[in-house]
């Protein structure tokens, strides 16, 4: 079931798109999307691809972004429900994440 509203960046080619892909019930709403965490999620990817101008091909974006996501998630600090975990033991954890990185790394 599609949504009733999509709210996005304003870029001049969503608005056929979502009613392309999503029906033309479906309301389009240009807004910032500062506070939306999906639309901030590809922000790390960004920074990676900015300054080659682009992947290439599809392969290339579909590897890169893979990889980087795998990375990301495995450093990520998990913690249940209201447990606090000091800033040191996340650094510490995630160092040691860092070092298994780099072993991995140095041996392919």
């Amino acid at each position: 079931m599609p949504p009733s509203r999509v709210v996005t960046d304003g870029l001049a080619s969503y608005p056929r798109a979502i009613s392309e892909v999503l029906g033309e019930a479906v309301i389009h709403e240009p807004g910032s999307c500062l506070d939306n965490p999906i639309e901030q999620d590809h922000r790390g990817i960004k920074h990676r691809y900015y300054p080659m101008l682009g992947f290439g091909t599809f392969e290339s974006a579909k590897r890169s972004c893979a990889a980087f996501e795998e990375v990301r998630q495995y450093l990520r600090l998990r913690s249940q429900m209201a447990e606090f975990v000091s800033l040191s033991m996340r650094r510490s954890v995630f160092v040691e994440r860092v070092q298994a990185l780099e072993v991995v790394f140095q041996s392919a």
